[in-house]
């Protein structure tokens, strides 16, 4: 199974990003990130991002994957995302009060980043990983390139956690 090895970060595009920026503040490339998101075409316009949008970048390191807070997301709201708990993200985070968190803030998710091969189907993946699809669906929310219908190979999906 491709697990993506090395550290991942799932980003939230905000108002002025650029892939370059978010690259360059991160450690990734340009043509990583349009391959990981499958920002090219028939799937989007090539190198076309809005704010609201989520990225995953990925550069060498441990396996781990963090999430950067946006403006007003909550730990409740990217314990949803992932399929965990509060207390889980708070443990992890060494976080004692769970109503202060920042912006930019990276937190480590009870997550993996897998890279889609030929052949792979978003059921199949489901059914590999031990989670349902729409919990799939919901780790992969508002990303370029997620569709129930079409999968590219190389397109690096996030696999939220199988436990609350």
């Amino acid at each position: 199974m491709p697990i993506v090895d090395g550290t991942s970060f799932v980003y939230t595009v905000k108002q002025g990003d650029t892939l370059y920026s978010i690259a360059s503040n991160i450690g990734g490339t340009v043509p990583l990130l349009v391959e990981a998101n499958a920002i090219y075409p028939p799937v989007t316009d090539p190198y076309l991002i809005f704010p609201g949008q989520l990225l995953v970048v990925s550069k060498p390191g441990k396996r781990q994957v963090n999430h950067i807070v946006s403006p007003g997301e909550t730990l409740t709201d990217i314990a949803e995302r992932y399929g965990t708990s509060v207390n889980i993200l708070q443990e992890m985070n060494q976080i004692d009060n769970p109503n202060f968190i920042f912006q930019n803030q990276v937190l480590q998710v009870p997550a993996l980043i897998y890279l889609i091969e030929q052949g792979d189907t978003l059921s199949e993946i489901a059914q590999r990983f031990d989670v349902s699809l729409s919990a799939l669906l919901k780790a992969n929310r508002q990303r370029p390139g997620i569709s129930t219908d079409v999968i590219f190979p190389g397109y690096q999906l996030i696999i939220p956690s199988q436990h609350t």
